[in-house]
């Protein structure tokens, strides 16, 4: 049985193939905007069947306008009515009035034996519906266990009257008590109900570590006096800034375990005491961190160094790019690229790219499974929607740079086998990289990416050895713009091969092993274009 990677490489969209946890009855928005956005460009290409498909297109459009308009909550509107008619569900003043409502708590990142202070407001005006009367509404508060299935690790945490009929200009600030959730990463959820009615639900993530003041104090009192490498600081400093930044919704993530990350600093900061560096040249699957003066945060990343490494031989690196909702730890998830790297003697370089859906600082447009060409997916970065056309940084291309440069720096690499590789968002990321660095790449292999074969260079693209990876069952982006992409490099004489399963959007990860002997097979150095250092 071929073995696969558990999501590490595929784009969140892939999600999308299960049902969505809703009905006519439930409403159920998204919390994320950028996430509701993306959910939207791919619904048409997973319900073709949807009824009034030209109308949830149009009102995509015009959401997406407003976004970059700075009308933040009138996109969302918009957007959720599109999701709606997606779903199958009816758009009226009670799916509105519950896509309307925000859950903010005052912290993200919280000590469960503290209480914590939640906002109840609006993302936008919709008032309650007319057949119900605001003083009948109230709210059932509970939270689940991240993962948990439907039945598992619900927590009841409080209940709470509809106190304003206005919750734009007058949000609801209630004391939930956190003593019964344990350490992890939690969805506090806000039932909507009338009486025993649920009319439906709105969520929002919450990550619970116990101990986090006295260890957090812990880190801040020994990195005062501590003089050592960067590196090292970077990663003993990181579950400080981690948590300021989730408390200051400046970074994303599904899922973290505070509590891991607290642990790792404390081990690194006594052996840091004690005159060590634990990970300097270490081997292994290693968690590792710098300080961004692009995004003005820690950065984490990942990377692997075969355990059996002499220690002196030059290491093979492989650069792989996640898919999108993804993160620094996705590549290794279901352990077989670790398997494989380590059986091939191969370094492995996960860097994280500033944001889940980053892009890759790939501004052209994707080829859809449907053959239709949405807009390139807005970028939000602390909070602000930054359109494509006034971009003025491109933060994960800084990112996969600056850890590119910290491994080089810090591992005998060899320059002329230095490899790229992605799925989905990856994938479009691979192209794009691979074309404004070609001196770098000996090789590369975008899945599932396929960007408007229209707008490619493939002047530049046809001078790297390039495995093109898709699923000819792939419902989400087009299989036929990746054989087009092939096509044309090949006819602009570049070393481009195929790689066509009968998989959907996984094929990437179920062929793994078949892309790193494709990969590992190529040098630089053999392909006479051993240039520089980048």
């Amino acid at each position: 049985m071929r073995n696969r990677l558990i999501s590490p490489l595929l784009p969140a969209a892939l999600a999308l193939l299960s049902p969505w946890p809703v009905s006519a009855q439930q409403f159920e928005p998204v919390d994320d905007l950028q996430w509701l956005a993306i959910e939207n460009i791919v619904s048409p290409v997973l319900r073709p069947e949807t009824r009034n498909l030209d109308e949830a297109r149009q009102l995509t459009g015009l959401a997406r306008r407003e976004l970059f308009d700075g009308r933040f909550g009138e996109a969302r509107r918009l957007y959720s009515q599109a999701r709606a008619i997606f779903l199958g569900v009816p758009w009226n003043a009670q799916s509105e009035f519950i896509a309307s409502l925000a859950l903010r708590p005052a912290q993200v990142a919280v000590d469960p034996e503290d209480d914590l202070i939640l906002a109840l407001g609006q993302h936008f005006p919709a008032g309650v519906p007319q057949e119900f009367s605001y003083p009948d509404i109230h709210f059932r508060f509970s939270a689940r266990r991240w993962g948990g299935s439907d039945d598992d690790d619900i927590l009841l945490l409080s209940h709470s009257e509809l106190a304003s009929p206005d919750l734009v200009e007058q949000p609801q600030y209630v004391r939930l008590d956190l003593g019964a959730l344990g350490d992890g990463s939690w969805e506090i959820e806000a039932e909507v109900m009338h009486g025993e009615q649920v009319l439906g639900t709105t969520k929002t993530r919450l990550f619970t570590v116990s101990g986090l003041d006295e260890d957090s104090n812990r880190l801040r009192e020994g990195l005062a006096g501590l003089d050592v490498r960067p590196g090292l600081q970077a990663s003993i400093a990181y579950p400080l800034n981690l948590v300021q930044a989730l408390d200051l919704r400046t970074r994303r993530v599904r899922d973290i375990n505070l509590r891991s990350e607290l642990d790792a600093a404390l081990s690194l900061l006594a052996a840091a005491e004690r005159g060590e560096d634990p990970l300097w040249r270490a081997r292994g699957l290693q968690g590792r961190h710098y300080y961004s003066d692009t995004s003005g945060r820690i950065e984490p990343y990942r990377v692997f160094i075969p355990t059996d490494w002499d220690g002196s031989s030059e290491l093979p690196l492989l650069a792989v790019l996640h898919g999108s909702a993804g993160d620094e730890r996705s590549a290794f998830a279901s352990g077989e690229l670790e398997r494989l790297a380590q059986e091939r003697g191969l370094a492995v370089l996960s860097p994280m790219g500033d944001d889940p859906n980053s892009v890759w600082g790939n501004r052209l447009p994707v080829v859809l499974g449907d053959g239709t060409i949405p807009a390139p997916r807005p970028v939000i970065r602390d909070g602000r929607v930054q359109p494509v056309e006034r971009l003025l940084v491109e933060p994960a291309e800084a990112d996969v740079a600056a850890t590119l440069a910290l491994v080089r720096s810090e591992y005998p690499i060899d320059e002329s086998r230095i490899y790229l590789a992605g799925n989905s968002m990856g994938g479009e990321g691979t192209l794009h990289l691979a074309a404004k660095w070609p001196d770098l790449w000996a090789a590369i292999a975008p899945g599932a990416g396929p960007i408007d074969p229209e707008l490619i260079d493939y002047a530049t693209l046809s001078t790297i050895p390039a495995l093109i990876v898709h699923g000819r069952e792939d419902p989400i982006t087009s299989f036929a713009a990746s054989r087009r992409i092939h096509e044309r490099l090949q006819a602009q004489g570049g070393a481009a091969e195929l790689l066509v399963t009968d998989d959907e959007h996984d094929a990437f990860e179920r062929n793994l092993e078949a892309i790193l002997d494709f990969l590992l097979a190529r040098s630089r150095e053999a392909q006479g274009r051993d240039g520089g250092r980048n």
